[in-house]
Formats: C-alpha cells, structure tokens, sequence
C-alpha cells in the first residue's frame, strides 16, 4: 500500500481565556502514516486530542508545531500553515470528514445536503441527486425526510444524513469522528459496511471507533494516543485478537 498521509512531531495545545489564560497542552510528538486501503484507529482516553488530531488533518485546527502532509496530483502538500485556498481544495478533492455533528444551512432539503459534495465537483444535479437517494435509502433514512430540512430530525436521523454526506464522493482520505455513536444496531452494521465497502475500494481511512469490535473488524492498524504522546501505529496482524493496551 501506498502511502498518502504523512503526520511527524504534531503537537497541538490549547489557551483557557475564560480561566485565566491557563495554558492546555492536547498532545505532542504525534507521528505516523496513513497509506491507500488502510484503516488507521485513533485510540486513546477521554481528552487525550483524537477530535483535535482529525480537525487539524482537515485544517480548521492549526496545529502548534509538526507537519501534515497528503499527497495530491502527485506530489506532497503540506496542511500545516497552508492558505486558505490550498484547504479549501483539498476538501473538495482530498480529505472528507465526517463531523460528530452535523451543520448544515437552515432551509435546505437533506437531500440537497447529501448531494452537494457531488455538485461542487461538477457532477450533473441529476446524477447528484440519485446518488444522494441511494445512500439516504441504504442509510434507511425514510424517503419522506429526504425533501426536509434536518434542523427537527432526531439525532440518529441527523447522524446518517451527515453520514450520507461524508460518503456521496469518493475520497482519497476519509476521517471518521465516531461515526456511529447515536445509532441504532441497524443503522451501525449499514455504517460499517459503507466504510469497509470505501476502504477495500482504496480510501484511506482514519477514524475513532469506541467499540472494540468495530476497531477489529476496520482496523489495520491503532494510533495509540495519551494526553501528551503518542507511540505512532501498532500493527493489526491478526484483527481476531484482543488489541494490546
């Protein structure tokens, strides 16, 4: 496999102004790479940085020190530090993400929601459309929500319309912030097959996974992540056994 993300010495902390200016430090000396068709699991406590190491891969977090590279046109970007037009296309054609929550434009159809990736990168309205239907319909999301606004759905509807969103075009990169959280068995299982369908297809993914048996069944390998460290990527030789801790 092809290496298409490269992280060295990331470090990231963060300034308390409401309690005084106290300084914060997330994480530091985080180091690994991510290559196409791996599964890749940030693993860690509670506040130990994993949201904070996927917001800085997407660039709405800066990251205090390190680097972030992703290769694109076949060469090396680096996200580190990049201007704002370098991020904004490397959402459009590189790295998709999906968020814990979802934020959307008040007004606007889910469907709309789910097929807008496809339309920014000139696919026609109608063949945008279709597919955002058939991911809604295998997400089970029922067809009479598809034309509403999802500001009133319920958290688990609101989830799989994001979801939708996430995987209606191809990414070289993918990152998954617990994509599965608020959902129900069913709606896990169709998450899980999305992601492994994308994975063997070639996306390198990078995601966050509480369940232990989703990070076997994904996972190719774990990022181990402390509040200050972390130990780079374990391999997942054998996804049948118990991960080390």
């Amino acid at each position: 496999m092809t290496t298409i993300l490269k992280v060295r010495d990331l470090a990231k902390s963060f300034t308390l102004h409401l309690q005084g200016g106290t300084h914060l430090p997330v994480l530091s000396s985080l180091s690994f790479d991510l290559k196409r068709g791996q599964c890749l699991v940030l693993r860690g406590p509670s506040g130990s940085g994993k949201s904070s190491i996927l917001k800085m891969i997407y660039g709405t977090y800066p990251a205090e020190e390190g680097s972030i590279q992703v290769v694109r046109d076949g060469g090396w970007i680096e996200i580190v530090g990049a201007e704002s037009h370098v991020l904004r296309a490397l959402r459009r054609n590189t790295i998709g993400y999906v968020s814990q929550f979802l934020r959307v434009i008040p007004r606007v159809s889910c469907l709309d929601i789910v097929a807008e990736p496809l339309l920014a990168r000139g696919r026609p309205r109608s063949e945008a459309l279709d597919r955002a239907a058939a991911l809604l319909e295998r997400l089970n999301l029922p067809a009479r929500l598809w034309d509403l606004p999802p500001a009133t759905f319920s958290g688990g509807e609101q989830q799989r319309v994001n979801i939708a969103h996430g995987f209606a075009e191809p990414f070289p990169i993918l990152l998954l912030d617990e994509p599965t959280a608020s959902l129900d068995a069913e709606n896990r299982e169709a998450v899980m097959s999305l992601i492994e369908e994308v994975r063997d297809n070639g996306t390198a993914v990078l995601g966050i996974f509480h369940d232990e048996a989703q990070r076997r069944r994904l996972a190719n390998g774990i990022v181990e992540v402390d509040r200050f460290s972390t130990s780079g990527t374990i391999p997942h030789r054998d996804v049948t056994q118990p991960l080390q801790n």
